[in-house]
């Protein structure tokens, strides 16, 4: 039993050989028979794939290639943007800076104008005191011409009546008797009476011209007069006396604490005023005497009747 038993396995083993034999056998003929295909087949798939892949590197490459190009670019850009914010920091701390001076020189300027707003007061109210005191003078001057003007106008009328004067007539009478021969009573006709009125004439032409030459010199030394200043001005000791009075706006330019530069526009109303009080006391003590100007009341006043 045991000996069929092996002999049925050595059966089914040698059987299962020659069937694996003859299945091997068949694969290797199907697969022979199937190789060129399936290598064909392979080989237009793997040429399709390669293809595709081709494009796809090459689509891959052009955009690698442009995202490089557009990085250049961006670096470029940032480059310049880096300057450019170098340049615009630089531009802005300049215009800090600048900034900072116009307003340190506003404060300066703001300082020199109240400064020279207060010595503007103080000269303000030393014209208005000049002002004033020319006022008076020119009251007082107009009062003089106004006398003036009415004994001029005075002498100029009695000068013409000099030639109406019955003595005068009586010696022109007697004198163009004497000398022409001549009847008298040819005096009496016109153009005698034209020679007397012509001589009348030039006699009052004469008398107003004298009149305007003596109201020009007295005005001449009425200014004279009243404007020292002019000559001492051009003169060594006016000379002295500016480069003393500069030099005493500098000494009050120091003595407030400012430095050379801010020396230039001084508070001087105070020196101001102490000049004129100065310069009205020197002038009251010249003068001894009440001052009446010679200066015709037409020049002062042109609308009054002459």
């Amino acid at each position: 039993m045991k000996q069929t038993f092996q002999d049925s396995v050595v059966i089914l083993r040698q059987r299962e050989k020659e069937h694996t034999d003859k299945l091997n056998q068949k694969l290797s003929t199907a697969a022979l028979s199937v190789a060129p295909a399936f290598e064909k087949l392979l080989s237009d798939s793997l040429e399709t794939v390669y293809a595709s892949l081709s494009l796809e590197m090459q689509h891959i490459h052009d955009s690698t290639y442009r995202a490089s190009m557009q990085l250049r670019d961006l670096e470029g850009n940032v480059e310049t943007l880096r300057h450019d914010m170098q340049a615009l920091v630089g531009n802005v701390q300049q215009a800090n800076h600048a900034v900072e001076g116009g307003l340190q020189i506003t404060l300066m300027t703001h300082e020199k104008q109240l400064q020279v707003a207060h010595a503007a007061d103080g000269i303000a109210s030393a014209l208005n005191s000049l002002v004033e005191k020319a006022q008076t003078e020119i009251q007082s001057i107009n009062g003089t011409a106004t006398i003036m003007k009415e004994s001029l106008l005075r002498d100029i009328s009695d000068d013409g009546r000099f030639l109406h004067w019955s003595w005068f007539h009586a010696a022109l009478i007697y004198c163009f008797k004497f000398i022409s021969r001549a009847d008298p009573d040819d005096l009496e006709l016109p153009a005698f009476r034209v020679v007397f009125a012509i001589a009348r004439l030039v006699w009052s032409l004469l008398g107003v011209a004298s009149s305007g030459l003596m109201s020009v010199l007295v005005l001449l030394a009425s200014k004279k007069r009243l404007f020292p200043a002019d000559r001492s001005s051009a003169s060594p000791d006016g000379r002295l006396h500016s480069d003393a009075h500069s030099g005493r706006l500098r000494h009050l330019g120091l003595a407030t604490g400012g430095s050379a530069s801010d020396c230039s526009m001084p508070d001087i109303s105070p020196y101001w005023n102490f000049e004129l009080r100065s310069a009205a006391a020197d002038h009251r003590q010249r003068r001894p005497r009440t001052r009446f100007s010679r200066i015709p009341d037409r020049l002062y006043r042109p609308s009054s009747g002459v």
